[in-house]
């Protein structure tokens, strides 16, 4: 009576009494209405991202449904849509709380009950979607494909412009980025891009926003990406979606932290956690989490560091899953080089590795990151072993999404192989060995098997993809220099000499002219993939050219353990997508790399060590020269006055406008240099030489 009397009362209010209905029809022996009032009261607080009330009511409605014997054939169908309805929604739930293995269970009992009674094709497509969300944090990509385009056959041809169309589009693209198939990912954005913002909102409209933003982002359009990012946050906002709001400030992150805007990467993050919490998306706070790590590790702010990767261990302990553990483990390990405790770092890294499901590009971090913790302790014999494993053991360098992300901005192979030339007896010892790892290279398959693993995960992509070369020169070659008159000399002895132009992108870097030109470069600035926000002093010149610098580094009694490493060099300057540099200790310790981006590709032409000679007194000055003759630049070092090195060449065909000059690093990689090192870096150019 009581549950009637609400019903009578509140017609159009029963929403605010859902649950006292569950409670008073409970009671009587109308089941049917207490599974109707059960899933809705679960709905309810699902809505309010009380997950563990909502799996409640849900459930109970769940277990009364095995229990009920309907009297003919409309209760029947009526009882069929509830416990669809029902199947669905716990699906969601779990996968919104991060319990994959739960909601695909369940999801997959709803689409084989909605192909049973051969639902109609908008609701079995959502179910197809969520499913595909579960696949994705899951790993299983090439299912995932095959689910969506079993969706995307359902859909007639008038119905591809439709939201269906778009989820349908959104689950294959972005399985096809984690297989690898960058090209099938971008057009199927560019599909979606094209109709989505005639379409209502929905919140399962969310992945497919933050796919195109990526898809931009990922072309190095990247106003174009924020202003997509602008626009659905905006959306997101007005919608009152909060799970939507959190995860497109976070995408903010990328773009930011690659184009060396550091502590604007992590604006709002306090929000965001604070939302993730809320509605008990453990998932997407563990992955916020290890950007946040990177954030504060890149800046210096090691207390950040470490407190933030505690978390996100926490987290990925509580989640349960092996690659998130890793991950983990990695960034734990580095906060920990950088306060010099090797034996804890070595203990984090051997940890990450002991893991079964991580993918390839976390099987290299780890090891390389060992190999690094190795030598820093002066174990160099363990260190040479580290070094050689992912070289020797996880080849082909896979050119993956997941590999594209981790290396696009850390090229970890330039720093295996600086490791390894650091810890080689000799030159050609290590040579040898390079000339070996180029052959097994060659040899290697086009694309790498495809790997499902045992226990997937969204860090654990399907490997299948072109072998990526990571460098063509893997090592220095004698050289001469070409001859010819100087044409600019400046010795930086008060002033810099007329016709200079200095850049500071973000304008929080400075120089000094003493008796050399000394560049301060903040943490976070470099000249590499997005990030171009390198102090420089650049000046025109017009075609053949040689540029030549001398690098005065600091003595060993001049620094300290505090002491940040000086890091710069020369640069060619024709624009964002076409420019090249040589630069000094960037990617290793007294290493030199031919570096740059041509045609908007990014590229490590060649590399090498230049070793200061055991006889020779105390080496402190490097000189850096770049030649250009016709299309082709050529890049030379050397150490003190020893012999000339040179490190590739390589076509440039950008004639005008062209700019040479110096820049300075701030980019550190602590795995190198552990440490803190705060207020980032300084260089000092002894000379400039124009010929």
């Amino acid at each position: 009576r009581v549950a009637e009397a609400i019903e009578r009362l509140y017609p159009n209010h029963l929403r605010e009494y859902v649950e006292q209905l569950v409670y008073h029809y409970k009671q009587t022996s109308v089941t049917t209405k207490t599974i109707d009032y059960a899933i809705k009261a679960g709905q309810k607080s699902c809505a309010a991202y009380f997950n563990d009330e909502a799996i409640h009511y849900v459930t109970k409605a769940l277990k009364m449904l095995d229990d009920v014997t309907p009297p003919d054939k409309a209760a029947a169908d009526h009882l069929t849509d509830q416990r669809l309805l029902a199947l669905t929604t716990l699906g969601e739930i779990h996968h919104s709380v991060g319990r994959e293995a739960e909601a695909e269970r369940y999801l997959r009992q709803a689409i084989a009950i909605a192909k049973q009674v051969n639902l109609e094709k908008s609701r079995r497509v959502r179910l197809y979607y969520w499913l595909g969300e579960v696949l994705h944090w899951r790993g299983h990509s090439q299912e995932q494909i095959q689910v969506a385009q079993e969706g995307m056959a359902l859909l007639a041809p008038e119905d591809r412009t439709t939201t269906e169309a778009a989820l349908m589009n959104q689950m294959q693209a972005i399985a096809y980025l984690q297989l690898g198939d960058v090209a099938q990912f971008q057009q199927l954005c560019r599909q979606t891009a094209g109709f989505i913002r005639n379409l209502p909102y929905t919140e399962e409209l969310r992945p497919a926003y933050l796919h195109i933003t990526i898809s931009f982002y990922d072309e190095k359009r990247i106003d174009e990406a924020l202003q997509w990012l602008d626009y659905f946050l905006t959306l997101a906002e007005s919608h009152h979606d909060l799970r939507a709001v959190a995860e497109t400030i976070e995408h903010y992150w990328g773009p930011h932290f690659e184009r060396g805007n550091l502590a604007q990467s992590t604006n709002n993050y306090e929000r965001v956690l604070k939302i993730y919490e809320d509605i008990g998306d453990t998932s997407r706070t563990w992955r916020y989490l290890g950007a946040l790590v990177w954030s504060a590790f890149m800046q210096g702010d090691l207390d950040a560091a470490r407190r933030f990767s505690k978390q996100e261990l926490a987290v990925a302990e509580l989640l349960g899953v092996e690659a998130f553990r890793a991950d983990s483990y990695i960034n734990l390990g580095m906060v920990a080089m950088c306060h010099h405790e090797w034996a804890q770092a070595q203990d984090a890294f051997k940890q990450a590795l002991s893991y079964s499901d991580q993918p390839l590009w976390m099987r290299w971090v780890a090891n390389y990151c060992l190999g690094r913790a190795y030598l820093a302790s002066g174990d160099r014999a363990a260190a040479i072993e580290q070094f050689q494993t992912p070289i020797e053991h996880f080849s082909p360098y896979v050119s993956t999404y997941r590999v594209g992300w981790a290396f696009r901005w850390w090229p970890i192979f330039s720093g295996i192989l600086s490791g390894l030339e650091e810890l080689f007896d000799d030159a050609d010892h290590f040579q040898a060995y390079c000339r070996r790892a180029i052959e097994k290279l060659k040899d290697a398959p086009r694309t790498a098997a495809i790997i499902e693993p045992a226990s997937p995960s969204c860090w654990s992509p399907v490997l299948s993809g072109p072998i990526a070369t990571p460098l063509q020169q893997w090592y220095l070659v004698a050289a001469e220099p070409s001859t010819g008159s100087p044409s600019l000399i400046d010795t930086f002895v008060d002033d810099l000499a007329p016709g200079w132009r200095w850049l500071d992108p973000l304008a929080d870097c400075d120089y000094s002219v003493n008796h050399g030109l000394a560049i301060h470069a903040v943490n976070g600035r470099d000249l590499w993939h997005l990030n171009h926000s390198a102090p420089r002093l650049l000046r025109p010149v017009s075609d053949d050219f040689s540029i030549e610098t001398t690098l005065r580094l600091p003595l060993d009694d001049q620094t300290g353990p505090a002491a940040a490493p000086p890091l710069g060099g020369l640069v060619i300057w024709h624009s964002t997508e076409n420019y090249l540099r040589l630069v000094w200790g960037h990617r290793g310790p007294a290493d030199v790399s031919f570096e740059g981006c041509l045609d908007n590709q990014d590229i490590i032409i060649g590399r090498g060590r230049l070793a200061p000679a055991q006889d020779a007194p105390t080496p402190n000055r490097i000189t850096l020269r770049l030649e250009r003759h016709g299309n082709y630049i050529r890049a030379l070092c050397r150490r003190d006055s020893q012999s000339w090195f040179s490190a590739g060449e390589i076509t440039f065909p950008p004639t005008t406008p062209i700019e040479v000059g110096l820049h300075a690093i701030g980019w550190i990689d602590r795995t190198i240099y552990p440490g803190g090192y705060p207020d980032g870096s300084r260089i000092c150019f002894e000379r400039f030489v124009l010929y």
